[in-house]
């Protein structure tokens, strides 16, 4: 795999506490830039005005807007890992079914914090080229998930823990770019296709949503959502 490009990697780490909240302030205000406008007026004079400095200060550390948006997609994986690594701390002894069920509200609160920008960098990131950085940490997430199957007997923990980490993130992903409102359904629709997949027995607090039935007609399903 190749390295990415310069100008998408960050000019030197901050190691100084005043370093340290330059670099946040950048961060936090290219998040909102995207936020509230878009890729449209993403550029670094307006990081430059949003976070309140100078734009040779934006450049000392990111030499491109491409690197902003990589560092952001960084912090928010790294983001996820940690949160992970502290449910790890916290599960011992639980079934299978509880930890799934961490991992899930995990992903979806790491997810659904700020849907808006998450939907952004998601997009970005697919058109990209991989980032190994990033690749690891998206590699570290599935281990993760991956011990925590393996120490309760799933069989292939990798290859499952992958596709549930998919499974998730898809209709996460899905939930956000409509709109979804109900964070509880969302979660327990999620938690149905995981049980489903690990062919387990849904547990009573799962909603047992009742599927419609299927319109017979275009103008039905018109009627239906419109």
């Amino acid at each position: 795999m190749t390295s990415p490009k310069p100008e998408l990697n960050l000019r030197k780490r901050p190691r100084q506490a005043r370093s340290v909240v330059m670099v946040d302030t950048i961060l936090e205000a290219a998040a909102r830039i995207l936020e509230a406008d878009g890729l449209p007026m993403f550029n670094m004079n307006a990081i430059a005005t949003r976070a309140g400095v100078s734009v040779g200060s934006v450049y000392q550390y990111f030499p491109a807007k491409g690197a902003v948006i990589r560092e952001l997609v960084r912090r928010k994986r790294a983001d996820l890992v940690a949160a992970l690594e502290r449910q790890q701390a916290q599960t011992q002894g639980l079934d299978l079914p509880t930890v799934l069920d961490r991992f899930i509200g995990i992903a979806i609160a790491n997810q659904l914090d700020r849907p808006q920008l998450a939907r952004i960098l998601e997009y970005v990131e697919a058109v990209s080229a991989a980032d190994p950085e990033t690749e690891t940490i998206k590699q570290n997430i599935v281990a993760m998930v991956a011990i925590g199957l393996a120490d309760r007997g799933v069989a292939d923990p990798t290859t499952a823990a992958r596709d549930i980490v998919a499974l998730t993130r898809g209709m996460v992903d899905a939930g956000g770019l409509f709109g979804d409102t109900d964070i509880a359904g969302l979660e327990d629709r999620i938690r149905r296709a995981a049980y489903g997949y690990l062919a387990l027995d849904p547990p009573s607090h799962i909603r047992q949503v009742p599927m419609p039935s299927p319109p017979r007609s275009l103008g039905q399903l018109e009627r239906r959502h419109g």
